[in-house]
């Protein structure tokens, strides 16, 4: 299949830059070896080096590959090294240059010119004892060839790991080149190279992989990626990190704001199956080594840390109490299901099940279907082969012919397709489509492959070796058919993240992530694999907003949309500015109206947008981008998409600390800890409650539905942003079924109740169905991951319930921080978040408040209350930041009221108000110096977790002095509460 290329504006302008950034020839070093390279003034000086920045998906290949051509043509520039981090990359460059499709695209612009592409592997330096040490041919070929030969460019591709091996670096050779170069590396030097380096933060410039490069003495390099290295400058807080570019800012910047804007890429659909907030139980890795594994976890919402030390061998589910699936810690820093381990990473129970691995399994194969009998019925256009990948950490669960994972994943494609083939399906798919999918049917083991690192070590004519060549070989996997006109049915790609960089397939329409990558790395190299715009089966190029990847990832990796987002607002070239209108923003705006800098400031302050010193008016920042759209283009609104982790940048509230100082004896109190003592349940009513439970109606119906959470990267007047919606799938067969022995083992895990109690209790309900008319099919089926879940569920509810009244509060001798005591004092201000999600500026400032302008609130009620002006008795009111009061419950975790409502010292209210106060003093105590009136704001239709913090808040505040608490389910309420409270 030939892929038709095209000169595309972003790829033009990328040449353009890097040809103006170039340094020119020296004409007085003109009488070099005609095997080496043309001098350039300044050779070797970093200073003169070449940065082109380009989003992953938008060509760098296609530039690199031009850039040879150009500076042959512009220079007489023939000798071209370039270097890759890694195999898949190499191939992937490789395929392109040699490409015929590419030869006869270049041979347009360039007649008569060809690239002589030279490659050296790990077995040209295999040499047989007794026989001559010579250079691998490749090597000689580009070393020895001229500038004599007009037409053709020799390009030297080497991947790091052998420019660093011994072969190249050896000095021992039986030959030499150019009259006394015995050693490789002093062979290519030689000829005054220009390097190439693909994806450069692979290759940092302190690395080994560099240094091996700087020994090429290479008069230029020229840098190609989406990323690059970084460098860190100054110490300790004040240090910054940033790109390391050669000259401070990349000659060419194509970023991911740009490439999604300007629909160079595909847009992203991020899905992920849910998972029961029961089975997601969260350990982070504390330590690692050889002897043991060491996880930690969080005991509710308080600070109680749990640790659990696992030794090689021993099961993750045995030690934890947690479901992992039967993984286990095999030592050297991995889990059976070779996941690599790091401090700090953090490991997700449920999603290790292979129950849940099924889940996203079966939602990546139905994603696939849905979306290729689309492209295959495209209307009025040709058709367009789809391809999927699929990310896994577990080798042998793939190669191995008994693998779980490749077992499973024939198992449900199998289904699939009968559900496609079956006679209900015979009028929304083609005939030709049918052939596709019976042929895909009758052989499916060729419709999926895999390529891993160690199948290089694969005979060529290996089963193996063509499942590689053809997933390296992107052209092989694009069109319908194979040259003897058999369906080409090969489109399920499986690898260990060794395709995680540099390599692409333009129709790959669907990643499945299964368990996870380990390491963080960038969220769009993730999705990268994916981005480039697809080809029909013609080999054009497709473009439009109408192509989208769907990214399928586990419920552990549920806020990737938002980190993925968070990038791309990173990446913007310039940050917009909602207090001042900043140069940056000013030059954009200039350089797309060409309007000098001066009339636009003066209009702007004429519209009342900005004041004279250029920060915003009110409403001034939203009218700019009503009126400058295109300040949009170059960065995403900020609030529209944020920058997740970046604490620095989260808005901020002040406090105004004489009100809180109002407030500070009532505040020790409250920042006091408390112990929470259970009554113990006597056996007899466990017993009552867990056979209550197991009788609950309709607990072991087999339910197989899934909630899968789809969330879409979108653009919208320029804007990105993200929508997110539920669907609910059927899924037959995978509910999960368990055993008997095991649905008892993990009930037991799951609610600390005895495994003897349990299992009395369960086959006694079991033998009534049964006695009932159930089948012993039904009663099997129905002992499942879901029943489980909902028994789980329900028996927390029934024991919470059970408690409801048996607790009481003891207070502890100590208090802790909150978000606003550090040592021992009022902070200066608050992060805006721990107040309420919104904030808004539309309420009316009042000076008794605690907080500076603007309001923070979560809920409308929160809001309304905030907008009615407390009475004159009020001396200090505000809103009371999350987990500043700690408030523990029976159920674990705590809770905080919402607002807080002070009068103070009577002696200081005036005339009627001292009479109000004395009054309202006699329910409160008269030692009590501060009357503190503590408000919870809930709806009117209430959760049961939402209930039992309530009454957890009830009786916690009833029996300190001073004290009063209150529900207010809506403003009248409020209103209400005062007129009964002060006449």
């Amino acid at each position: 299949m030939k892929i038709h290329l095209e000169e595309l504006d972003h790829q033009e302008e990328a040449l353009k830059a890097l040809l103006s950034a170039m340094p020119k020839l020296d004409e007085d070093n003109r009488d070099l070896a005609t095997f080496a390279n043309p001098l350039l003034q300044g050779a070797g000086i970093e200073d003169n080096f070449i940065d082109i920045k380009m989003e992953t998906g938008t060509g760098k290949t296609y530039v690199y590959t031009r850039t040879m051509y150009e500076l042959n043509k512009c220079f007489g520039l023939f000798k071209f090294v370039i270097v890759v981090p890694n195999l898949a990359i190499k191939e992937g460059t490789r395929n392109f240059i040699e490409g015929d499709y590419a030869r006869q695209h270049f041979s347009k612009p360039y007649p008569n010119k060809r690239i002589e592409l030279q490659i050296i592997s790990g077995g040209d330096f295999s040499f047989k004892r007794g026989r001559r040490k010579n250079f691998p041919a490749a090597l000689t070929q580009f070393c020895e060839s001229d500038r004599n030969e007009r037409n053709i460019i020799q390009c030297l591709l080497i991947n790091t790991q052998m420019l660093m091996s011994k072969g190249f670096c050896d000095e021992d050779y039986d030959q030499t080149l150019f009259g006394d170069a015995s050693c490789p590396m002093d062979a290519v030097a030689a000829t005054q190279p220009i390097v190439i380096i693909d994806e450069p933060h692979r290759i940092k410039r302190d690395s080994t992989g560099y240094k091996a490069v700087q020994s090429l003495k290479p008069q230029l390099i020229i840098r190609f990626g989406a990323t690059f290295p970084e460098m860190r400058q100054g110490r300790g807080r004040n240090a910054i990190v940033k790109p390391d570019y050669y000259r401070g800012t990349p000659q060419y910047n194509l970023g991911a704001v740009e490439a999604f804007n300007q629909d160079l890429v595909k847009g992203v659909s991020i899905q992920f199956p849910n998972l029961p907030e029961s089975a997601a139980n969260r350990f982070r890795v504390k330590n690692i080594s050889a002897r043991e594994l060491i996880l930690t976890q969080r005991s509710g919402e308080g600070s109680n840390i749990r640790e659990f030390t696992i030794k090689p061998g021993e099961d993750l589910s045995a030690a934890t109490a947690a479901d992992f699936g039967g993984i286990s810690y095999e030592g050297s820093k991995k889990l059976s299901n070779e996941l690599e381990l790091e401090t700090g990473m953090e490991l997700v129970s449920g999603v290790f099940t292979n129950t849940y691995q099924e889940l996203l399994l079966s939602q990546a194969i139905n994603t696939h279907f849905e979306v290729e009998q689309a492209n295959f019925h495209r209307q009025n256009n040709y058709k367009v082969k789809t391809n999927a990948l699929f990310f896994i950490d577990s080798i042998a669960s793939y190669r191995d012919s008994d693998g779980w994972l490749k077992q499973k994943f024939e198992e449900l494609l199998r289904k699939k397709l009968d559900q496609l083939l079956s006679p209900n399906m015979s009028n929304s798919i083609s005939p030709e489509y049918r052939d596709y999918l019976q042929a895909t049917k009758e052989n499916l083991a060729l419709s999926h492959g895999g390529y891993f690192a160690r199948d290089w070590g694969e005979p060529d004519d290996s089963a193996t070796a063509e499942e590689r060549d053809d997933i390296l070989h992107k052209e092989r996997t694009l069109p319908f058919k194979r040259s003897d006109g058999s369906w080409n049915i090969r489109r399920f790609f499986f690898s260990k993240w060794t395709l995680r960089e540099g390599w692409d397939n333009p129709n790959v329409f669907t990643i499945c992530k299964l368990r996870t990558s380990g390491s963080e790395i960038s969220k769009i190299q993730e999705v990268g694999r994916g981005l480039r715009l697809p080809v029909d089966e013609m080999g054009n190029r497709l473009r439009g907003s109408e192509w989208q990847l769907n990214y399928i990832i586990g419920w552990d990796e549920r806020n990737f949309a938002e980190k993925l987002v968070g990038e791309i607002n990173e990446d913007a070239q310039i940050q917009l500015n909602r207090d001042k209108l900043t140069t940056a923003m000013r030059e954009i705006i200039c350089k797309t109206r060409n309007i000098d800098e001066l009339p636009l400031l003066v209009q702007l302050q004429e519209q009342k947008i900005i004041k004279s010193d250029t920060s915003f008016e009110e409403g001034g920042y939203e009218k700019l981008l009503q009126l400058y759209p295109e300040l949009l283009l170059t960065q995403v609104r900020k609030g529209k998409i944020t920058v997740p982790g970046n604490r620095k940048n989260r808005p901020k509230i002040k406090l105004r600390k004489n009100n809180w100082a109002q407030i500070a004896d009532f505040w020790k109190d409250a920042s006091r800890r408390y112990l929470l003592h259970l009554e113990r349940l006597p056996e007899t009513e466990l017993q009552e409650l867990i056979a209550n439970v197991l009788q609950t109606e309709n607990l072991f119906e087999h339910d197989s539905s899934v909630t899968i959470t789809v969330t879409d990267l979108i653009k919208q007047n320029n804007e990105l942003s993200l929508a997110e919606k539920n669907i609910i799938i059927d899924n037959p067969g995978l509910s999960g079924k368990l055993h008997y022995g095991e649905f008892v083992r993990r009930l037991a895990s799951r609610t600390a109740l005895p495994v003897p109690l349990l299992h009395q209790k369960l086959w006694l309900v079991l033998q009534q169905s049964i006695a009932a008319g159930k089948s012993q099919k039904e009663i099997n089926d129905s002992l499942n991951h879901n029943t489980l879940e909902k028994t789980v569920k329900i028996w927390h509810e029934k024991f919470a319930e059970t408690y409801a009244a048996r607790y009481d509060y003891y207070p502890l001798n100590f208090t802790a921080e909150t978000s606003v005591i550090r040592d021992n004092s009022f902070v200066d201000e608050i992060e805006a978040g721990d107040l309420g999600k919104n904030t808004t500026t539309e309420i009316a400032d009042d000076d008794r408040n605690l907080y500076e302008m603007p309001r923070a609130y979560d809920s409308e009620i929160e809001r309304e209350i905030q907008t009615i002006e407390p009475i004159r008795e009020i001396t200090v009111f505000g809103k009371i930041p999350r987990r500043a009061i700690k408030v523990p419950t029976y159920t674990g975790g705590s809770t905080t009221p919402d607002f807080i409502y002070c009068i103070a010292d009577h002696n200081k209210a005036g005339g009627k108000a001292n009479e109000h106060v004395k009054e309202l003093r006699k329910g409160y105590g008269a030692n009590v110096k501060c009357l503190t009136l503590l408000i919870e704001t809930k709806a009117d239709d209430m959760r049961g977790t939402e209930k039992r913090a309530i009454a957890a808040q009830e009786k916690l505040f009833k029996n300190i002095p001073g004290v009063k608490w209150r529900l207010i389910t809506s403003s009248d309420d409020f209103k209400n509460l005062f007129a009964k409270l002060i006449p």
